[in-house]
């Protein structure tokens, strides 16, 4: 008997993403009570401020450019969408 593995894995993508929404929604918050999200925008200053401030990236790493760029984009995502962006504090 040939064994058949599960190719669905949208069940696995769905997870995923909700887990990308919710750091990036704990770093909102973070990014929100430093009093810095206005200054969300400048990509450079932020990966110095989050570095500074010791706020880790999701693996428990410094911010780097690239990172805070896939951050950015979620956060814009997000932000299109219609759930409010600090809903899930």
């Amino acid at each position: 008997m040939d064994l058949v593995r599960n190719t669905d894995v949208t069940k696995a993508n769905i997870a995923r993403a909700s887990n990308a929404d919710q750091f990036a929604f704990s770093v909102l918050k973070k990014i929100f009570d430093l009093g810095l999200f206005d200054q969300i925008d400048d990509k450079q200053k932020m990966v110095i401020e989050l570095n500074k401030h010791g706020i880790k990236t999701r693996k428990g790493g410094k911010w780097s450019r690239v990172q805070y760029d896939r951050f950015y984009e979620r956060f814009k995502k997000l932000e299109k969408s219609d759930e409010p962006i600090l809903s899930n504090q």
